[in-house]
């Protein structure tokens, strides 16, 4: 069975606060998935993840922050492969800004996830 994974986490914003967690949240779940999970392939966003002092810790660079563009691109590479053999089982995991729709503050109204370059007037 083939199983798939997107794991994400932002902790860079242009527009909103920036947060100390997700990376290291995403991170965590990726090397629990890779090594326990039986994940063909899992894709990590960003990219970068750098050792210090014996633990692991975001690099604030170019990489740590993901566009719109580049997080669409992956949710495509996720669901619909370039091989065209899309996986029996695909995870999506993030961890980072999410953003109600205007006017929906119910738990089950709709919302949106922030990447880094969201504009929260216009997301």
């Amino acid at each position: 069975m083939s199983r798939d994974a997107l794991v994400v986490g932002i902790n860079a914003y242009q527009s909103l606060k920036n947060l100390k967690a997700p990376a290291f949240d995403a991170e965590a779940i990726a090397h629990r998935l890779q090594h326990d999970g039986d994940f063909r392939k899992v894709v990590r966003l960003p990219e970068t993840i750098q050792k210090d002092d014996g633990g692991k810790i975001p690099v604030v660079s170019e990489k740590s922050s993901v566009s719109q563009q580049r997080l669409e691109k992956a949710l495509e590479q996720l669901f619909l492969p370039e091989s065209h053999q899309a996986p029996e089982t695909a995870l999506f995991y993030f961890s980072g800004h999410g953003i109600p729709a205007e006017g929906s503050f119910k738990i089950h109204d709709k919302g949106y996830l922030a990447t880094s370059d969201t504009n929260p007037q216009n997301p």
